[in-house]
């Protein structure tokens, strides 16, 4: 494969920006969520989004994992045993964490 046909598969460097910038976002997102204001907030003033807080932050960290993972170590590209090396252990690590939580009950 030639150098010019090596670059075709990658993305331009906007593409990247623009990743980086939604990362930026959802951590500004899961930041929010946790501020005692905030949290102080919504637990009195929309109960609902109580429940859903844990929810919320584990789909942001899963997203945020997945775009570095794909995106920056280029693994968006590949196909088979590279993505599973990095699946596997990611729902191993969530599964853990909220056996955890269930088994000290710290679930909100």
């Amino acid at each position: 494969m030639t150098d010019h046909a090596a670059e075709d598969h990658h993305p331009a460097p906007g593409f990247y920006i623009a990743v980086a910038l939604a990362l930026a976002a959802i951590t500004a997102v899961e930041i929010v969520i946790i501020l005692p204001d905030v949290k102080a907030w919504y637990q009195e003033h929309a109960t609902w989004f109580v429940p859903l807080v844990l929810p919320v932050l584990f789909v942001l960290s899963v997203v945020k994992f997945l775009a570095v993972v794909g995106f920056f170590m280029h693994l968006a590209q590949d196909r088979g045993a590279t993505r599973t090396v990095f699946f596997w252990p990611l729902l191993l690590a969530l599964l853990m964490i909220l056996m955890l939580m269930l088994l000290y009950g710290n679930l909100v």
